[in-house]
C-alpha cells in the first residue's frame, strides 16, 4: 500500500479531455504535462520527444486523458535500430495505471521484440494476449520510421493503419474485435534498451481522441509517366481499392479509351494505369477521373489533368549554373549549389536519375523540372526560396573550389550533360575569390567549355532557381579538329578531338579506316569515351604490327 501511495503523490492526476502534442512547444511539461523518467527524455532540436539514456534500461514516461465511447490515436516513432528481446518500444494507448511495471490493464503496441513483429496486445492483470499482428511490416531494419492511427468505435471494432514512411499516406493493415473495458486512461511511452541503443528512441505527433472523421475528398497531386503505356496517378490521401481499381473510372485522351487495368499499390495511395495502346511521344493528353473514394468513403470530384510521354534525350537537362565558393557570400546563403535547366517544353521527373559531383554520385527522388523551369541542387533548405529543390549535397564542401566533373545521367546510365568546371572560368575576375556563381552563357551551345561560361553579373552573387545574368548568344560556329590517333592496346586505337561530339554520329564502323601496305579495315567495335564525348575508342580485330606505319581516314558527318 505504500508504494502505491507513493506512485500516486509522485504522478499527479491532469485534466484534459483528449492528448494532443507535437512537442512544438519545445518541452513536455506542460500542454500536456508528461511524467515518469522525464531526465531520461529530451524534447530535440528536431522538436521531437527523444530518449536521451544511457546503460541498460527501462524507461517511461506517461501523460493523461480521457475515455471516449469512438477513440482515435495517432502517433510518429523511429526507432534507429533493428529491434531484438532486449531493444523494443511500447506505446501504451490506454492503461487504468500509471505504473506500468504493475498488473494493471492496458492496451499497448509494441513495435519489436523476439520476432520483430508489432503487436496490439491487451493486459489484464498478469496476462498478455497478442490481439492483433501487423501484417505489413517488421522492425528488422536499421531504421524504421512508422506512422500509427488506431481507432476503437463503441461495440469494439478496432481498425489498424500504418505508413511505414513515416508519412500521413495509411495503410489500413486489418480490423479485429475486442470489447473489453478499461476506465482510467494514461497514455505512455516504454523503452526497453541495451547501452548501444539508448539514444535511438524518437516520438512525436500524439494524438488521443474522439475520432476524427474524414470530410474531404481525395485529390490528384502527382501524374507519372514511366513509360508509354503506363500512367501513374498519386492521390492526397489513402483510397478505397474498389473505386481506385475500376478502369471505368479512368479515360485517356485523345482515344476516350479505359486502360486495360488499374493497380492500387500497397503502401502508397498511387494507382498505376496500364494501357492497350502506347501514348505518342512527345504529344499532349489528357487524363480524366472520376469517382475514386477515399477509405471514408469521400468520392473525388470530376477532375481533367494533362498527360504526356517523353523521352528526355541527351543536352536536354543542362547544369546551367554552379556555385562551389559561397565563401564570403554576397546576398546569397552561404551555401553550395548547382542549377540544373530543362531546356524542353516538355516536365521531365528526374526520379532515379544520378548526379556525380568528383567522388560522389546521388540519385534523385521523385523530382519535376517543368518547362523552361529550373532544379536547385544543394545540401539543406537554405535555397527553398529560391525555387524547387533536390538536396543530394552530403556536405558543405561537396563541390570543389579546385573545379571537378559533374555528370547528368537517365536511370539507363545515359549521359544527359557534363562539364568539368574550372577556376580560370572566373577569366582572372575578382569574383573567384569566392561568393559569386558561374552561369552557363547561351544553353543553346551547352557543349562550350570556358568559353560559354561567366561570373554572374547578378548583384546577389548568382541566379538560383531563374535565368542567367550572363546569358547572351554565343553560338558554336567552329566545326570539330581531330587532335590526335594513339594505339593504346594491341588492336585499339583511341581518337581526340578538340571538342565535345555527338557520340551517335560516331557509332558506325564504316565511318573510320585504318590503311597500311597490307590493305584497309574498319574497327570490329567504336566505344565513344563519356561522359565527355571528346574521344572514342576503335577496337579492331586484329593486333597493330611494330614498325608499320598505319593511316587513320575519317568520314565526314561527325
Amino acid at each position: 500500500m505504500k508504494s502505491i501511495c507513493l506512485i500516486c503523490l509522485m504522478i499527479p492526476v491532469i485534466l484534459c479531455a483528449q492528448v494532443t502534442d507535437d512537442f512544438s512547444d519545445g518541452n513536455f511539461t506542460g500542454n500536456p504535462q508528461w511524467v515518469g523518467d522525464t531526465l531520461q527524455f529530451e524534447v530535440n532540436q528536431e522538436g521531437r520527444l527523444h530518449l536521451k539514456s544511457q546503460g541498460s534500461y527501462t524507461s517511461v514516461l506517461l501523460t493523461e486523458g480521457e475515455n471516449f465511447p469512438d477513440t482515435e490515436w495517432r502517433f510518429w516513432m523511429k526507432l534507429s535500430f533493428n529491434t531484438s528481446a532486449n531493444n523494443f518500444a511500447r506505446i501504451y494507448l490506454i492503461s487504468d495505471t500509471p505504473d506500468l511495471f504493475s498488473t494493471g490493464n492496458s492496451y499497448f503496441i509494441q513495435a519489436g521484440g523476439g520476432d520483430d513483429s508489432i503487436f496490439i496486445i491487451r493486459q489484464q492483470g498478469i496476462a498478455q494476449n497478442k490481439i492483433y499482428r501487423f501484417r505489413s511490416y517488421k522492425t528488422m531494419h536499421p531504421t524504421n520510421t512508422l506512422r500509427f492511427k488506431i481507432t476503437r468505435d463503441s461495440e469494439g471494432t478496432w481498425t489498424a493503419m500504418i505508413d511505414t514512411t513515416g508519412g500521413k499516406n495509411y495503410f489500413t493493415d486489418g480490423s479485429f474485435f475486442d470489447n473489453s473495458t478499461i476506465q482510467a486512461h494514461w497514455l505512455g511511452v516504454f523503452c526497453r534498451y541495451t547501452s548501444s541503443n539508448a539514444t535511438k528512441f524518437y516520438f512525436d505527433d500524439f494524438y488521443a481522441g474522439p475520432v476524427v472523421h474524414d470530410t474531404i475528398s481525395p485529390s490528384i497531386i502527382s501524374m507519372e509517366v514511366p513509360s508509354e503505356k503506363v500512367i501513374r496517378v498519386g492521390f492526397s490521401e489513402a483510397v478505397e481499392k474498389s473505386s481506385a481499381e475500376a478502369v471505368a473510372n479512368y479515360t485517356v485522351n485523345p482515344g476516350g479509351l479505359s486502360p486495360d487495368s488499374a493497380v492500387l499499390e500497397s503502401q502508397q495511395p498511387v494507382v498505376s494505369l496500364f494501357l492497350h495502346d502506347p501514348l505518342p511521344v512527345g504529344v499532349f493528353g489528357s487524363l480524366s477521373v472520376k469517382d475514386v473514394a477515399d477509405v471514408a468513403g469521400n468520392r473525388m470530384n470530376d477532375t481533367l489533368v494533362p498527360v504526356c510521354y517523353y523521352r528526355p534525350k541527351a543536352l536536354d537537362v543542362l547544369i546551367h549554373e554552379i556555385m562551389a565558393d559561397p565563401d564570403p557570400p554576397v546576398e546569397l546563403p552561404n551555401g553550395e549549389y548547382a542549377e540544373l535547366f530543362n531546356r524542353t517544353t516538355f516536365p521531365i521527373n528526374l526520379k532515379g536519375w544520378s548526379f556525380s559531383f568528383g567522388s560522389y554520385t546521388k540519385v534523385f527522388p521523385s523530382v519535376i523540372i517543368q518547362p523552361k523551369g529550373y532544379l536547385i541542387v544543394a545540401k539543406d533548405s537554405a535555397f527553398i526560396y529560391y525555387g524547387e529543390c533536390a538536396f543530394l549535397f552530403t556536405s558543405s564542401s561537396s563541390l570543389s573550389n579546385e573545379g571537378t566533373s559533374l555528370v547528368l545521367k537517365d536511370p539507363l546510365n545515359h549521359v544527359i550533360h557534363s562539364i568539368s568546371y574550372s577556376p580560370d572560368w572566373f577569366k582572372g575576375s575578382y569574383k573567384g575569390e569566392g561568393g559569386w556563381s558561374l552561369e552557363m552563357t547561351d544553353p543553346l551551345n551547352p557543349c562550350g567549355c570556358g568559353e560559354n561560361w561567366e561570373p554572374s553579373k547578378d548583384p546577389r552573387g548568382g541566379t538560383p532557381g531563374r535565368s542567367n545574368s550572363a546569358y547572351k548568344p554565343n553560338p558554336d560556329l567552329n566545326a570539330p579538329v581531330l587532335l590526335r590517333a594513339v594505339i593504346s592496346d594491341s588492336a585499339c586505337l583511341e581518337v581526340c578531338f578538340s571538342e565535345k561530339m555527338d557520340s551517335s554520329s560516331m557509332l558506325s564502323p564504316s565511318g573510320w579506316t585504318v590503311s597500311q601496305s597490307n590493305g584497309l579495315a574498319h574497327p570490329c567495335q567504336v566505344e565513344p569515351v563519356a561522359p565527355e564525348f571528346s574521344s572514342v575508342k576503335l577496337v579492331f580485330n586484329k593486333a597493330f604490327e611494330r614498325g608499320i606505319s598505319y593511316t587513320l581516314h575519317v568520314a565526314g558527318g561527325l
